[in-house]
Protein backbone atom coordinates (compact mmCIF):
# COMPACT_ATOMS: atom_id res chain seq x y z
CA UNK A 1 0.00 0.00 0.00
CA UNK A 2 0.87 3.88 -0.14
CA UNK A 3 0.65 5.99 2.81
CA UNK A 4 -2.36 7.68 0.83
CA UNK A 5 -4.50 4.53 1.01
CA UNK A 6 -8.34 5.70 2.10
CA UNK A 7 -10.51 3.84 0.04
CA UNK A 8 -10.91 0.13 -1.30
CA UNK A 9 -10.47 -0.42 1.87
CA UNK A 10 -11.00 3.03 3.86
CA UNK A 11 -9.04 4.18 6.30
CA UNK A 12 -10.23 2.04 9.22
CA UNK A 13 -9.58 -1.02 6.90
CA UNK A 14 -6.14 0.14 5.86
CA UNK A 15 -5.31 0.08 9.30
CA UNK A 16 -6.34 -3.30 10.14
CA UNK A 17 -4.53 -4.19 6.80
CA UNK A 18 -1.78 -2.78 8.19
CA UNK A 19 -1.83 -4.63 11.78
CA UNK A 20 -2.03 -7.72 9.20
CA UNK A 21 1.56 -7.40 8.25
CA UNK A 22 0.54 -5.06 4.82
CA UNK A 23 3.30 -2.97 4.22
CA UNK A 24 3.78 0.47 2.85
CA UNK A 25 6.31 1.29 0.04
CA UNK A 26 5.75 5.39 0.37
CA UNK A 27 5.91 7.88 2.97
CA UNK A 28 5.72 11.23 3.31
CA UNK A 29 8.15 14.50 4.43
CA UNK A 30 4.53 15.83 5.49
CA UNK A 31 2.02 14.77 7.86
CA UNK A 32 -1.13 17.04 6.84
CA UNK A 33 -3.39 15.16 9.74
CA UNK A 34 -1.29 17.22 12.65
CA UNK A 35 -0.32 20.47 9.92
CA UNK A 36 -1.86 23.80 8.89
CA UNK A 37 -3.02 24.39 5.49
CA UNK A 38 -0.49 27.53 5.76
CA UNK A 39 2.17 25.52 6.75
CA UNK A 40 1.75 22.59 4.32
CA UNK A 41 1.68 25.43 1.99
CA UNK A 42 4.94 26.79 3.42
CA UNK A 43 6.88 23.24 3.11
CA UNK A 44 5.20 22.04 -0.14
CA UNK A 45 6.86 25.34 -2.02
CA UNK A 46 9.97 25.05 -0.13
CA UNK A 47 10.64 21.39 -1.51
CA UNK A 48 9.16 22.66 -5.10
CA UNK A 49 12.11 25.52 -4.70
CA UNK A 50 14.83 22.60 -3.45
CA UNK A 51 13.70 19.82 -5.59
CA UNK A 52 13.80 22.82 -8.86
CA UNK A 53 17.73 24.33 -7.87
CA UNK A 54 18.69 20.73 -7.68
CA UNK A 55 17.42 20.04 -11.22
CA UNK A 56 19.13 23.25 -12.75
CA UNK A 57 22.59 22.41 -10.21
CA UNK A 58 22.08 18.82 -12.22
CA UNK A 59 22.36 20.14 -15.34
CA UNK A 60 24.98 22.43 -15.20
CA UNK A 61 27.14 19.26 -13.40
CA UNK A 62 27.31 21.10 -10.35
CA UNK A 63 27.28 19.76 -6.93
CA UNK A 64 23.67 19.68 -5.56
CA UNK A 65 22.98 22.36 -2.36
CA UNK A 66 22.06 21.29 0.99
CA UNK A 67 22.13 18.45 2.91
CA UNK A 68 20.41 15.23 1.67
CA UNK A 69 19.90 13.31 4.55
CA UNK A 70 18.58 16.11 6.34
CA UNK A 71 16.23 17.64 3.59
CA UNK A 72 14.45 14.86 2.47
CA UNK A 73 12.27 14.81 -0.93
CA UNK A 74 8.63 15.67 -0.42
CA UNK A 75 7.71 12.00 -1.02
CA UNK A 76 9.92 8.86 -0.69
CA UNK A 77 9.63 5.14 -2.20
CA UNK A 78 11.34 2.47 -0.41
CA UNK A 79 12.91 0.52 -3.45
CA UNK A 80 14.30 -2.27 -1.28
CA UNK A 81 10.45 -2.95 -0.66
CA UNK A 82 9.09 -2.90 -3.86
CA UNK A 83 11.78 -4.94 -5.18
CA UNK A 84 11.00 -7.73 -2.67
CA UNK A 85 7.02 -7.19 -3.31
CA UNK A 86 7.96 -7.73 -6.98
CA UNK A 87 4.94 -5.92 -8.55
CA UNK A 88 3.95 -6.60 -12.24
CA UNK A 89 3.13 -3.02 -12.48
CA UNK A 90 2.87 -0.07 -10.49
CA UNK A 91 0.50 2.87 -11.02
CA UNK A 92 1.10 6.94 -10.78
CA UNK A 93 0.18 9.83 -12.09
CA UNK A 94 2.59 12.56 -13.48
CA UNK A 95 -0.17 15.45 -13.20
CA UNK A 96 1.25 17.11 -10.00
CA UNK A 97 4.36 16.94 -8.47
CA UNK A 98 3.42 18.37 -4.92
CA UNK A 99 -0.23 16.06 -4.33
CA UNK A 100 1.27 12.49 -4.70
CA UNK A 101 3.91 10.72 -5.87
CA UNK A 102 4.99 11.43 -9.32
CA UNK A 103 6.73 9.09 -11.95
CA UNK A 104 9.80 10.57 -11.37
CA UNK A 105 9.61 9.02 -7.75
CA UNK A 106 9.25 6.10 -8.91
CA UNK A 107 11.82 5.83 -11.60
CA UNK A 108 14.48 3.54 -9.08
CA UNK A 109 11.45 0.95 -7.86
CA UNK A 110 10.35 0.79 -11.51
CA UNK A 111 13.33 -0.91 -12.97
CA UNK A 112 11.85 -4.48 -12.81
CA UNK A 113 7.99 -4.25 -13.93
CA UNK A 114 5.97 -2.01 -15.83
CA UNK A 115 4.88 1.68 -14.78
CA UNK A 116 1.89 3.33 -16.22
CA UNK A 117 1.73 7.06 -15.21
CA UNK A 118 -1.45 9.20 -16.31
CA UNK A 119 -2.31 12.56 -16.31
CA UNK A 120 -5.92 13.61 -17.12
CA UNK A 121 -7.06 16.70 -16.74
CA UNK A 122 -10.67 16.72 -17.68
CA UNK A 123 -13.53 14.50 -17.25
CA UNK A 124 -13.12 12.99 -20.67
CA UNK A 125 -9.78 12.30 -20.14
CA UNK A 126 -10.03 10.68 -16.50
CA UNK A 127 -12.81 8.30 -18.29
CA UNK A 128 -9.68 7.09 -20.48
CA UNK A 129 -7.49 6.95 -18.27
CA UNK A 130 -10.00 4.78 -16.39
CA UNK A 131 -9.50 2.06 -19.69
CA UNK A 132 -5.74 2.66 -20.03
CA UNK A 133 -4.87 1.42 -16.23
CA UNK A 134 -7.39 -1.10 -16.35
CA UNK A 135 -5.08 -2.02 -19.77
CA UNK A 136 -2.09 -1.57 -18.02
CA UNK A 137 -3.16 -4.37 -15.33
CA UNK A 138 -4.45 -6.76 -18.21
CA UNK A 139 -8.12 -6.77 -18.13
CA UNK A 140 -9.44 -4.53 -20.79
CA UNK A 141 -12.78 -5.02 -20.59
CA UNK A 142 -13.15 -4.43 -16.48
CA UNK A 143 -12.09 -0.95 -17.91
CA UNK A 144 -14.23 -0.97 -20.55
CA UNK A 145 -17.26 -1.48 -18.13
CA UNK A 146 -16.03 1.13 -15.76
CA UNK A 147 -15.95 4.41 -17.89
CA UNK A 148 -18.88 3.47 -19.60
CA UNK A 149 -20.30 3.84 -15.85
CA UNK A 150 -18.21 6.53 -15.35
CA UNK A 151 -19.78 8.50 -17.94
CA UNK A 152 -23.30 7.04 -17.95
CA UNK A 153 -23.13 8.56 -14.13
CA UNK A 154 -22.20 11.75 -15.45
CA UNK A 155 -24.80 11.83 -18.24
CA UNK A 156 -27.36 11.11 -15.31
CA UNK A 157 -26.45 13.85 -13.64
CA UNK A 158 -26.63 16.28 -15.85
CA UNK A 159 -29.57 14.72 -17.70
CA UNK A 160 -31.06 15.34 -14.04
CA UNK A 161 -30.54 18.71 -13.45
CA UNK A 162 -31.58 19.74 -17.33
CA UNK A 163 -34.77 17.69 -16.74
CA UNK A 164 -35.65 19.40 -13.48
CA UNK A 165 -34.93 22.92 -14.30
CA UNK A 166 -36.56 23.19 -17.60
CA UNK A 167 -39.59 21.59 -15.86
CA UNK A 168 -39.88 24.27 -12.75
CA UNK A 169 -39.37 27.66 -12.67
CA UNK A 170 -35.82 28.33 -12.69
CA UNK A 171 -33.84 31.22 -13.03
CA UNK A 172 -29.64 31.40 -14.38
CA UNK A 173 -27.81 28.98 -13.36
CA UNK A 174 -25.42 29.29 -10.07
CA UNK A 175 -22.10 30.75 -9.92
CA UNK A 176 -20.36 28.52 -7.59
CA UNK A 177 -17.02 28.43 -6.33
CA UNK A 178 -14.80 25.48 -4.96
CA UNK A 179 -11.81 26.01 -2.60
CA UNK A 180 -9.78 23.73 -3.32
CA UNK A 181 -7.61 25.36 -0.65
CA UNK A 182 -7.86 28.35 2.09
CA UNK A 183 -4.96 29.46 3.24
CA UNK A 184 -3.96 30.59 1.01
CA UNK A 185 -7.05 30.16 -1.33
CA UNK A 186 -7.03 28.13 -4.08
CA UNK A 187 -9.53 27.91 -7.15
CA UNK A 188 -10.69 24.42 -8.27
CA UNK A 189 -8.60 23.40 -11.34
CA UNK A 190 -8.67 20.25 -13.84
CA UNK A 191 -11.56 18.62 -14.08
CA UNK A 192 -13.55 20.55 -11.87
CA UNK A 193 -15.31 23.49 -13.67
CA UNK A 194 -15.95 20.57 -15.92
CA UNK A 195 -18.34 18.86 -13.17
CA UNK A 196 -19.51 22.10 -12.02
CA UNK A 197 -21.17 22.50 -15.39
CA UNK A 198 -22.23 18.93 -15.72
CA UNK A 199 -23.92 19.74 -12.49
CA UNK A 200 -25.85 22.35 -14.42
CA UNK A 201 -23.99 25.71 -12.48
CA UNK A 202 -21.27 27.97 -13.86
CA UNK A 203 -17.72 28.03 -12.29
CA UNK A 204 -16.40 30.94 -10.43
CA UNK A 205 -12.76 32.32 -10.82
CA UNK A 206 -11.53 28.82 -12.87
CA UNK A 207 -13.76 28.71 -16.01
CA UNK A 208 -11.30 26.31 -18.04
CA UNK A 209 -11.51 23.01 -17.52
CA UNK A 210 -7.84 21.48 -17.72
CA UNK A 211 -6.70 24.49 -16.45
CA UNK A 212 -4.56 24.36 -13.05
CA UNK A 213 -5.75 25.30 -9.91
CA UNK A 214 -4.59 29.02 -9.38
CA UNK A 215 -3.55 30.50 -6.15
CA UNK A 216 -6.10 33.98 -5.42
CA UNK A 217 -6.19 37.07 -2.88
CA UNK A 218 -9.44 36.65 -1.00
CA UNK A 219 -10.33 39.94 -3.01
CA UNK A 220 -10.74 37.71 -5.73
CA UNK A 221 -13.25 35.92 -4.46
CA UNK A 222 -15.06 38.88 -2.83
CA UNK A 223 -15.07 40.12 -6.25
CA UNK A 224 -16.90 37.75 -8.15
CA UNK A 225 -18.74 36.78 -5.34
CA UNK A 226 -20.37 33.36 -5.79
CA UNK A 227 -23.70 32.19 -5.37
CA UNK A 228 -22.45 29.03 -3.82
CA UNK A 229 -19.04 28.13 -2.07
CA UNK A 230 -17.69 24.88 -1.61
CA UNK A 231 -14.97 24.43 0.75
CA UNK A 232 -13.29 20.91 -0.39
CA UNK A 233 -9.98 21.02 -0.11
CA UNK A 234 -7.28 18.64 -1.53
CA UNK A 235 -6.11 15.49 0.10
CA UNK A 236 -8.58 16.29 3.22
CA UNK A 237 -11.74 14.39 4.08
CA UNK A 238 -15.17 16.17 5.17
CA UNK A 239 -14.15 16.39 8.93
CA UNK A 240 -10.76 18.01 8.50
CA UNK A 241 -12.67 20.63 6.00
CA UNK A 242 -15.20 20.86 8.20
CA UNK A 243 -12.74 22.10 11.10
CA UNK A 244 -10.57 24.52 8.60
CA UNK A 245 -13.71 26.00 7.26
CA UNK A 246 -15.35 26.71 10.50
CA UNK A 247 -11.49 27.88 11.73
CA UNK A 248 -11.14 30.66 8.74
CA UNK A 249 -14.98 31.44 9.32
CA UNK A 250 -13.87 32.59 13.32
CA UNK A 251 -10.53 34.51 12.25
CA UNK A 252 -11.10 38.19 13.58
CA UNK A 253 -14.24 36.82 15.37
CA UNK A 254 -15.87 36.39 11.91
CA UNK A 255 -15.43 39.53 10.74
CA UNK A 256 -13.14 38.40 7.62
CA UNK A 257 -13.69 38.04 3.31
CA UNK A 258 -14.79 34.62 3.73
CA UNK A 259 -17.52 35.15 6.16
CA UNK A 260 -18.84 38.09 4.39
CA UNK A 261 -19.25 36.26 1.31
CA UNK A 262 -23.09 36.47 0.04
CA UNK A 263 -23.53 32.51 -0.02
CA UNK A 264 -21.60 32.33 3.28
CA UNK A 265 -24.44 35.18 5.17
CA UNK A 266 -27.25 33.12 2.85
CA UNK A 267 -25.88 29.78 3.98
CA UNK A 268 -24.93 28.47 0.90
CA UNK A 269 -21.69 27.17 1.53
CA UNK A 270 -20.77 23.70 1.68
CA UNK A 271 -18.04 21.43 3.45
CA UNK A 272 -17.71 18.35 1.24
CA UNK A 273 -15.18 15.83 0.84
CA UNK A 274 -12.21 16.63 -0.89
CA UNK A 275 -10.21 14.16 -1.08
CA UNK A 276 -12.89 11.46 -2.04
CA UNK A 277 -15.28 13.48 -4.66
CA UNK A 278 -12.94 16.02 -6.13
CA UNK A 279 -8.97 15.40 -5.42
CA UNK A 280 -8.74 12.74 -7.49
CA UNK A 281 -9.31 11.28 -11.11
CA UNK A 282 -11.28 8.34 -10.47
CA UNK A 283 -14.52 7.45 -11.05
CA UNK A 284 -16.04 9.09 -7.77
CA UNK A 285 -15.85 12.62 -9.82
CA UNK A 286 -19.08 11.44 -10.36
CA UNK A 287 -20.48 11.50 -7.25
CA UNK A 288 -18.83 14.66 -6.69
CA UNK A 289 -20.47 16.29 -9.50
CA UNK A 290 -23.94 14.69 -8.09
CA UNK A 291 -22.73 16.64 -4.85
CA UNK A 292 -22.14 19.88 -6.45
CA UNK A 293 -25.67 19.45 -8.08
CA UNK A 294 -27.33 19.03 -4.68
CA UNK A 295 -25.46 21.94 -3.34
CA UNK A 296 -25.72 24.39 -5.85
CA UNK A 297 -29.43 23.30 -6.82
CA UNK A 298 -30.23 23.00 -2.85
CA UNK A 299 -33.46 25.63 -3.04
CA UNK A 300 -34.58 24.11 -6.43
CA UNK A 301 -37.36 20.87 -5.19
CA UNK A 302 -37.50 19.82 -8.89
CA UNK A 303 -33.79 19.16 -8.81
CA UNK A 304 -33.55 17.80 -5.51
CA UNK A 305 -36.38 15.41 -6.25
CA UNK A 306 -34.39 13.90 -9.37
CA UNK A 307 -31.16 13.66 -7.76
CA UNK A 308 -32.71 12.10 -4.67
Amino acid sequence: GTHECDACPDELGMQAALAAGVRRVTSSAIDPHVTTQRDIDAAVNEHAATAAKREVDAARGAAASGNDEGDPPLYSVDNELVAELKPTVILTQSLCKVCAVSEDDLKGAAASCGLHSDAPATLTEVGASIENIAAACRVPQRGKRARERFEAQLAEVAGAVAGARSSGKCGVRPSVLLLEWLDPVFDGGHWVPGMMRVAGCEPSLNSKEGSRSSRREWSDVTAVDPDVVLVACCGFDLRRNAADAAAALAVNNGDNPFARLRAVRMGRCFVLDGNKYFARPAPALAVGAALVARCAHDGDENVVAALE
